[in-house]
Order: C-alpha cells, then structure tokens, then sequence
C-alpha cells in the first residue's frame, strides 16, 4: 500500500476545507500523483488563469474536459470547456465538436447531461452561449434558432 489518498479524497478535501494548495508546485507535485484526476486539471487551469498564464490555462482546462469526457461526466466536461471558453472565444466548429461529442454518448450521468445530449445544434449552441454570458447568436442563425434563443434570455430575466 502506497498510502495514497484516491482522487475523489483530494477533491472531497479540497471541497470540506481539510486540504488546500498554496502553490502551483504543490498542485502539481499532488497531480503527479493523480494524472488522471480532471478536478485537479480544472483547479490547477483556475490557478494559471488567474496569474494570467492563458495558454497553459487553455491546455490545462481542454485536459480536463477530455478526461471528464473520458468518464462520462459530460456535465463536469461541459463546465470546464466553458471556463476555457472564457479565454478563447469559441468558434463555430468548436459548437459542433462539442456537440457531436455529447451526441456520441451511450450513457449519461444525469437526466440534464442526457437532455444536452438530445439537443439540436442550434438548440446546444443557444443554451451553451446564454449560460457561458456570450452574445447573442452569430450572423447566419435562421429566426428559429434565434427566437429560441430570445425565449431562454426572457425565462432568465423573469426570475426572482
């Protein structure tokens, strides 16, 4: 036994408070440990965005979507995509990446991870673009898809 602490422990201690990282470095030495943990990716792309280290915080965040991909976590992918998306504005063929990616699932983690799996194109790309606080919808978008996106921008105005 190596006494190491599965990835789920660090993240659940990151979450509790019980574990913290002070450094980089340290995020690092700790992600040498768990290569495949996607929440370390995620946090450690946080850190270099933050120190506005973009381009390693670009790969890092594209790191942790293909492995919460890779674990069926489409959701948790989706999120750190977004965070990615915060960096580099997404074109259209990253859209349609995405959501042949989704599209290829054969199971979900969740009824919502499952609903973003069954939407069109225009549908992902309207839902994708008002939650990531983009602008309204690129030129050559047909008055469906763009009052669609009008509809979901209304819904979330008339929130309490």
């Amino acid at each position: 036994m190596t006494g190491k602490i599965p990835a789920e422990s660090v993240f659940e201690q990151l979450i509790s408070g019980a574990k913290s990282f002070l450094s980089i470095k340290e995020l690092r030495k700790t992600m040498q440990d768990y290569p495949d943990d996607p929440w370390l990716f995620r946090i450690l792309a946080d850190f270099l965005k933050r120190d506005k280290s973009f381009i390693e915080a670009e790969n890092n965040y594209k790191e942790s979507y293909r492995i919460f991909m890779e674990q069926g976590r489409s959701l948790q992918a989706v999120a750190a995509l977004l965070r990615s998306w915060t960096i580099i504005q997404p074109t259209a063929r990253d859209f349609r990446s995405l959501h042949v990616e989704l599209r290829r699932k054969d199971s979900h983690s969740s009824a919502l991870a499952e609903c973003f799996a069954k939407m069109s194109y225009q549908e992902l790309s309207a839902v994708l673009k008002r939650i990531s606080g983009q602008p309204g919808p690129p030129q050559g978008w047909r008055d469906r898809e763009y009052s669609l996106f009008r509809g979901l921008r209304q819904l979330d105005l008339q929130r309490p």
